[in-house]
């Protein structure tokens, strides 16, 4: 599988160019990266704040696709790709907050308007306001069939 990742946001994209890079252990270079996990952590990228007993909704920045490649077929590229759907899920650090989250599924048909940005609902059922801070990664991309993410490609 491949995961390609695209922002209109150049501080965005440096930040997700950084993190691939890290991965594939260059430090720096074009924000393409090799993985093995079937999941990629995905991060805010503004702090914000969710009072007791509210509901935000928070854009993450960025638009994902994910596609599996069949090598080896004979095209002109010689690689024969298939749009997949992905899991949207919490990570384990939001286990110990006060909020809310569902596990989504994301259609293939989502990323064909580049304008959409993955967002997501949070309820914070706590009893006082609570600030997710730049950075944070509290939730993450997963694989529908858990086969891991080859190549991950920031545009």
């Amino acid at each position: 599988m491949e995961l390609y990742i695209k922002t209109d946001s150049d501080e965005v994209r440096d930040m997700y160019t950084n993190i691939v890079n890290g991965l594939n252990g260059t430090g720096t270079g074009t924000g393409t990266g090799t993985g093995t996990s079937a999941t990629f952590n995905l991060y805010f990228i503004k702090e914000q704040v969710i009072g007791p007993n509210q509901t935000a909704t928070v854009d993450l920045g960025i638009n994902c696709k994910l596609k599996e490649i069949f090598n080896g077929i004979q095209l002109k590229s010689n690689k024969l790709f298939i749009n997949k759907p992905y899991w949207f899920i919490p990570n384990s650090l939001l286990g110990g907050s006060t909020l809310l989250s569902p596990i989504v599924p994301i259609a293939v048909g989502h990323e064909s308007d580049s304008k959409k940005n993955i967002s997501i609902s949070l309820y914070n059922y706590g009893s006082h306001p609570y600030t997710i801070k730049k950075g944070v990664n509290l939730f993450q991309i997963a694989t529908p069939t858990l086969d891991p993410i080859k190549k991950i490609i920031v545009l």
